[in-house]
């Protein structure tokens, strides 16, 4: 490492520890979990850092619920995004490039959230909308979104670096063709994100390295669940990390979910196979049992590193999930789940 980086990095870490005072505890989680309702939930979040995302949403129950749970939802990732890029301004140049595509990741799920609403209208599909755009996105994904089918949408960023979409979207003649087109558009942006991390190597290389096998995975445990062929699924694959192509076969061949998860063993993500005790292997759980896995990891390289990346990208993810458990819990309490079940669903 240069002696540049070592000493941005020092000055940005020092930062980050700052931040990372701010985030929840366990135990505010878990009296987030057992509020009785959304209003008790808001009135624990007011007594965080949150105090001021969620000031002037009036959540009431009924016919509103939802939008006012969206409304929610936005505003609590429009602080992770300001956090994210808070963290950026101070990171060493060397590590800048490869968190700004990661910060893309919410320009990626706007292009999503439109070429659907260009596929089938919804009303509301503005309030899924997330405010993070680039300049040269901004400007055209309202075009997307009110687009007469998602061809025509694709066709309006043929100048962009999503100028890819136009030759996958080629014929909308089914959902299943514009599901093709939302794994193409996350597959080019953790594409881009692990050659950036590769190149520069070490944790960050792991760290992103992760996120390929973890998304590999998925892809491979639902195409075992749906009787879909290794060959009619591997064109859906990143290009692989740890988890190869062979183990990723196996699991595609597999017959059941328990199974489908026996070629981990022996490897890195073995600890994800095991289910809670009390519940049946599920896709959602081994959902949470990855994120919980990423979360072990961001604590280990954000102890494990004095000077390096890792303090930042464990910060960075903490951070993410923490958003992601605050607006899980919100969901399930209007949905009414009893507080045990909430608390089992919480990622710690």
């Amino acid at each position: 490492m240069k002696i540049a980086d070592t000493l941005t990095y020092a000055y940005c870490n020092a930062v980050v520890r700052g931040r990372k005072g701010k985030l929840l505890s366990d135990l505010e989680l878990k009296n987030l979990s057992r509020t009785r309702s959304i209003g008790e939930s808001l009135n624990v979040l007011a007594n965080t850092d949150y105090r001021d995302t969620l000031k002037g949403i009036n959540y009431s129950e009924g016919l509103k619920a939802k939008s006012h749970l969206r409304e929610m939802e936005k505003a609590l990732v429009q602080k992770l995004i300001k956090e994210e890029k808070r963290i950026l301004k101070y990171t060493p140049e060397s590590l800048q490039a490869i968190l700004e595509i990661n910060l893309q990741r919410w320009e990626v799920r706007n292009i999503k959230k439109a070429l659907r609403n260009s596929f089938r209208k919804t009303p509301r599909y503005r309030e899924y909308i997330v405010p993070y755009l680039r300049d040269n996105i901004k400007e055209k994904l309202e075009e997307v979104g009110n687009a007469d089918n998602p061809k025509e949408g694709a066709d309006i960023l043929s100048e962009t670096e999503y100028a890819f979409l136009a030759d996958t979207l080629s014929s909308v003649e089914s959902e299943r063709v514009l599901f093709t087109a939302e794994m193409a558009l996350d597959n080019f942006h953790h594409e881009r994100l692990y050659e950036k991390s590769d190149a520069m190597g070490g944790t960050t290389r792991e760290f992103f390295g992760f996120e390929i096998d973890r998304i590999n995975i998925e892809t491979a445990v639902r195409g075992s669940v749906n009787g879909i062929a290794f060959e009619d699924i591997e064109d859906y694959f990143l290009k692989t990390h740890n988890i190869d192509d062979e183990i990723l076969e196996a699991i595609v061949e597999s017959s059941g979910i328990q199974s489908a998860l026996t070629p981990l063993e022996d490897t890195y993500m073995e600890d994800i196979i095991q289910a809670k005790t009390g519940k049946k292997m599920s896709f959602e759980l081994l959902s949470e049992n990855l994120l919980k896995k990423k979360l072990d990891i961001a604590n280990k390289i954000y102890t494990s590193e004095a000077l390096g990346p890792g303090i930042i990208l464990g910060y960075l993810t903490m951070k993410d999930i923490e958003v992601k458990n605050i607006i899980r819990i919100l969901y399930l309490k209007e949905a009414k789940w009893p507080t045990e079940k909430i608390l089992s669903a919480v990622i710690t």
